[in-house]
């Protein structure tokens, strides 16, 4: 199976599931109908342990380089 992206909508309902529903990264998988390394793989990139746990908007938004 090849890796893609969430979609916007799809960011939006991962933090429900596991934000406010605090769901395991396994019952979120099934109930997206998307494989639990996926889940992992975005919440890993897009979790700010300093602040806020994970951040839905930062997944759409470009990486920037440093100068």
């Amino acid at each position: 199976m090849r890796f893609s992206d969430l979609s916007t909508t799809e960011r939006s309902e991962l933090y429900k599931l596991k934000v406010i529903e605090q769901l395991s990264i396994s019952e979120i998988g099934r109930r997206m109908n998307r494989d639990k390394s996926t889940i992992s793989r975005e919440l890993a990139r897009n979790t700010d342990e300093r602040q806020l746990g994970y951040l839905p908007d930062t997944g759409s938004m470009p990486c920037k380089i440093a100068t």
